[in-house]
């Protein structure tokens, strides 16, 4: 058979005559190409178009919502809307924000502002662990200081929270990951070498532990935790001489840690010597209720300090300023006192607690003013009365100071600081008889007081009962060997 070529079977042939279309069906063949790629054009740029548009959506900033007051119960409070509040999270892939109102809306209000200026920053992620971590939102405040350390690997301090983070959860062998690197980021940082030395306590690693604490206590030789620790770490190896050396160092920088009292007069019974056991072991009856040591590093710790004041509902407040006076940092105290007072001059316990604030620190002008409008709000106040009879004494008002501790023990005949300062008050009087009375009163209320025993004492002596002063003076070392007043007082036998 033979086969023909045709155009379809060789196109390649230029031999091969084309074909002749009608001049009408040429120009239609061209404008339906026209129209073919211009249909293809178009569908190409909506495509773009409509990409753009949602790459536009994806990535345009969500405003953050503004903070509203809202009053309820005849009272003002800030809240945030929450669908607003979601969205704005949702676009920045932060942890979901609670819902929270008051301050503490306030709070996490500031620190988004700021997160919302910086988003890429280190220090932006780490203020919102902060809010989170301080309004116990621990995981959200995780999550906030692992982006934080991805941003700025270097820097110690979102190591450090997430080991505090850890430690509070009792995940020891995270905190410990945490801690030993923030503790490589950071040598010189003390805290977190007596939170590793903890760690590895608990962990039952004693050496590490041992090498923490030395690090912690060549950073801050002034603080006795290093020690105390380092001595209950001797202690538990038996070796109770370096113990004792070590715990000695301890009290000597806190005097009334009963922690390192207790652990001293076990380590000198171990050794034999029952004396100095029993005056050490006598400390600790009087001090085991007054524990406040153990919160010094937490309160003198930079960096938590830092995470607590992201803070400012009145609870955390009203805890910052406990802590303050109980460490001293009575300018500090003052502050935080006057603010709560700010937010609520009617509430008689913070005008009284900013007296003592300012007491504290000799202002007593000020203390005065303040504890008279605590009494004032609030006439059943029997600790503000009390702290106005002590303040009126010291402004040497021994007459009205006495007539209202007179009033005090009449209303509330079980106070023992009502009777121990009505007794104070009858000695300034140089009435002793009856200041004997009232001291009487209230060692009966509180007999392992020390101090009431002494100003028994003292009393007694002006009324001439020397014996009876000295068996006051007695009583009072049986319960603080170390009370100077009573030894000073005390008159020898013959």
């Amino acid at each position: 058979m033979q086969l023909i070529d045709t155009p379809s079977m060789n196109r390649s042939d230029s031999n091969q005559p084309k074909p002749n279309f009608p001049r009408k069906q040429r120009i239609a063949r061209v404008k339906w190409g026209l129209l073919k790629g211009l249909v293809i054009v178009i569908g190409v740029i909506t495509i773009g178009v409509v990409a753009l548009n949602n790459r536009n959506q994806s990535t345009a900033p969500v405003p953050l919502p503004p903070i509203t007051t809202l009053e309820q119960g005849g009272e003002q409070g800030a809240t945030i809307d929450s669908n607003a509040l979601k969205q704005f999270a949702e676009h920045h892939q932060l942890p979901e924000i609670p819902d929270l109102t008051g301050k503490a809306a306030e709070d996490i209000h500031n620190a988004l502002t700021v997160f919302a200026a910086h988003p890429s920053k280190a220090e932006s992620w780490g203020q919102l662990g902060r809010v989170f971590q301080s309004h116990r939102y621990p995981i959200k405040a995780l999550a906030c200081y692992t982006q934080a350390a991805a941003h700025d690997p270097a820097d110690h301090q979102w190591a450090y929270y997430m080991g505090r983070i850890h430690a509070d959860r009792f995940e020891i062998d995270q905190a410990i990951e945490a801690y030993e690197r923030a503790a490589t980021l950071e040598q010189d940082y003390p805290s977190t070498f007596l939170a590793l030395g903890n760690l590895y306590l608990q962990q039952g690693n004693p050496q590490k532990a041992n090498a923490s604490f030395r690090r912690f206590a060549t950073l801050r030789p002034q603080s006795s935790h290093g020690y105390l620790r380092l001595g209950q770490i001797a202690f538990d190896a038996q070796d109770f001489e370096t113990a004792i050396e070590l715990l000695k160092k301890s009290i000597a920088h806190a005097p009334e840690d009963f922690r390192a009292h207790n652990l001293l007069g076990q380590a000198y019974q171990q050794l034999g010597q029952t004396g100095k056991a029993r005056q050490h072991l006598a400390i600790v009856n009087r001090l085991n209720r007054r524990d406040e040591l153990s919160k010094q590093i937490v309160y003198n710790d930079p960096l938590y300090q830092k995470m607590l004041e992201s803070n400012n509902t009145d609870a955390a407040l009203t805890d910052r300023m406990q802590a303050a006076k109980a460490t001293d940092q009575v300018q500090l105290a003052i502050e935080l006192a006057e603010e709560l007072c700010r937010r609520d001059p009617n509430d008689a316990v913070r005008q009284h607690n900013l007296a003592l604030a300012f007491k504290k620190g000799k202002q007593f002008p000020q203390s005065l003013a303040c504890v008279e409008r605590a009494v004032q709000l609030d006439t059943e106040l029997i600790p503000a009365q009390i702290t106005k009879a002590q303040l009126l004494l010291i402004h040497r008002k021994n007459g009205e100071a006495l007539d209202l501790l007179e009033q005090i023990v009449t209303t509330d005949p079980d106070s023992f600081d009502g009777h121990y300062n009505r007794g104070a008050a009858l000695v300034l009087s140089k009435q002793y008889e009856a200041a004997v009375e009232s001291f009487e009163q209230a060692v009966r209320l509180q007999e392992d007081s020390a101090r009431a025993h002494v100003a028994l004492g003292e009393a007694l002596s002006q009324v001439g009962r020397k014996k009876d002063a000295n068996e006051a003076y007695r009583r009072a070392l049986e319960l603080d060997p170390l009370n100077s007043r009573a030894r000073q007082r005390l008159t020898p036998t013959h």
